[in-house]
């Protein structure tokens, strides 16, 4: 008897073979969703017609406009919003951005301004400063509200838009929140020579508060001196917390 053959293995198509038949429907497919996409990137009603900014005081809406760089004669959503988010945030006075597309053509931008916290001086430099420490603008003698000064040594040029990162004037932000929280409002925060924490109150009174490692205990005695000197009626120039056990007062 002649041996059988074992049945052949039938070739699996390639893929290339198993869409061939599809071909043209593709082509026809893939052309008709470039149309599509071309349609509704040039549709004209996508356009932005409308642009509304929010939120802001400081900044003016040209000056918004102007780093957001939408372009009117383009589809909105295709507009990179993270971009101009990012220009927006770059203007000193802008702490956050968010921008919203509504349909059918309206792009509304929201602000969210920093608030000034200070007054930063530094040689001949004085800046706007906000609880961040980021410079908002030079100062020109006048604010909205009372602003503590903190007097700082020399530090490199204070540009609008930028952070202060010097560590001694970051210790003074936070030893102007530790006299707040304690009912002490300074109106000039200060180091001395030897290192030492100087505040002038609003009455004028200079209050030497010493190493800043020992402020929680020195910041609680100023208040109740100042209630206690101010029953004799008796004017101070000057209060000297640096000897906690003594603390020396300095009339006028």
């Amino acid at each position: 008897m002649t041996p059988r053959r074992p049945p052949r293995k039938r070739r699996r198509a390639s893929a290339t073979r198993r869409v061939r038949p599809f071909w043209l429907l593709m082509l026809l497919v893939a052309i008709l969703a470039a149309i599509g996409a071309y349609e509704f990137a040039t549709w004209p009603a996508l356009r932005p017609h409308t642009i509304v900014v929010t939120g802001n005081s400081e900044v003016s809406r040209a000056d918004i406009l102007a780093r957001a760089r939408i372009a009117l004669d383009q589809n909105m959503w295709l507009e990179n919003t993270a971009a101009m988010r990012a220009r927006i945030e770059a203007i000193p006075y802008v702490d956050r951005v968010a921008v919203v597309r509504r349909l059918p053509a309206t792009i509304i931008v929201s602000i969210t301004e920093r608030v000034p916290y200070a007054v930063l001086r530094s040689d001949e430099q004085a800046v706007l400063v906000d609880k961040h420490l980021r410079v908002l603008a030079p100062y020109g003698g006048m604010t909205k509200r009372s602003l503590p000064v903190f007097v700082a040594g020399s530090l490199p040029p204070l540009v609008p838009g930028t952070f202060v990162k010097d560590p001694g004037v970051v210790a003074l932000r936070d030893d102007e929140a530790a006299l707040l929280a304690a009912h002490v409002t300074p109106a000039t925060l200060a180091h001395n020579i030897y290192g030492d924490l100087v505040a002038t109150l609003h009455g004028g009174v200079r209050v030497l508060l010493g190493d800043e490692a020992n402020l929680a205990k020195t910041i609680p005695l100023i208040e109740p001196i100042l209630t206690q000197v101010a029953r004799h009626g008796r004017p101070i120039a000057a209060i000297d917390l640096r000897a906690l056990n003594a603390p020396v007062i300095v009339y006028k």
